[in-house]
């Protein structure tokens, strides 16, 4: 079993074999599993599972769910939101960005997801949004009924990668274990958490 890590710098092999790599399971751009084709199924499953404990669904994998979908049909177009003054914002729609992929997270007890606002001068700001946010009457959004969004949160707090979870858990239980990618030794390359962010440096 493996954990999804950094692709920055890493040794084009498999995660699973010393095969060389065909395919990605990504988390992000540059963050994921490197897997042969035989180590795919593997490479899905480890993948879903970090998601399940990490609190993540891809907004690909809710739109199964009628409710949420409802909800992300209804974020397509630009909506308010509640600064933190509590002044009402308008022009703020989902965050999309190559370098930064969108999941709903769940922290501190909520779901979120994240939004942006491109400002006149160029400038984009970015804001966690909770779900809860769209309940108040003056943020409702369009063709999404209150109904729908307890709905939605109930289907995210159910799980969508609980057969990957179990998986890995009858796994473990049978003495597997989840092992981190190690570097080719003498690679001269490392990781290493930079204003917060893990990166990969050559030394």
């Amino acid at each position: 079993m493996q954990v999804p890590t950094t692709l920055i710098m890493r040794p084009s092999l498999c995660f699973y074999c010393p095969q060389p790599p065909t395919l990605q399971c990504l988390l992000g751009p540059h963050e994921g599993i490197l897997c042969c084709a035989a180590h795919l199924t593997d490479a899905q499953r480890d993948t879903d599972a970090h998601m399940a404990r990490m609190n993540m669904v891809r907004l690909g994998d809710a739109k199964t769910d009628p409710n949420l979908e409802r909800l992300l049909a209804g974020l397509e177009t630009t909506f308010k939101i509640r600064r933190s003054s509590g002044l009402i914002e308008p022009g703020w729609s989902l965050l999309r960005d190559i370098q930064l992929w969108n999941y709903f997270r769940k922290y501190d007890g909520q779901w979120y997801l994240s939004a942006m606002k491109i400002e006149e001068n160029g400038d984009r700001n970015r804001r966690q949004i909770p779900l809860s946010m769209f309940l108040e009457p003056e943020l409702e959004l369009p063709g999404v009924s209150a109904a729908d969004i307890f709905a939605g949160i109930a289907a995210l707090d159910a799980g969508f990668y609980n057969e990957a979870l179990a998986s890995q858990e009858i796994l473990a239980t049978a003495g597997a274990v989840i092992s981190e990618q190690i570097d080719a030794p003498n690679s001269g390359i490392v990781s290493a958490i930079i204003n917060g962010k893990e990166c990969r440096v050559f030394i």
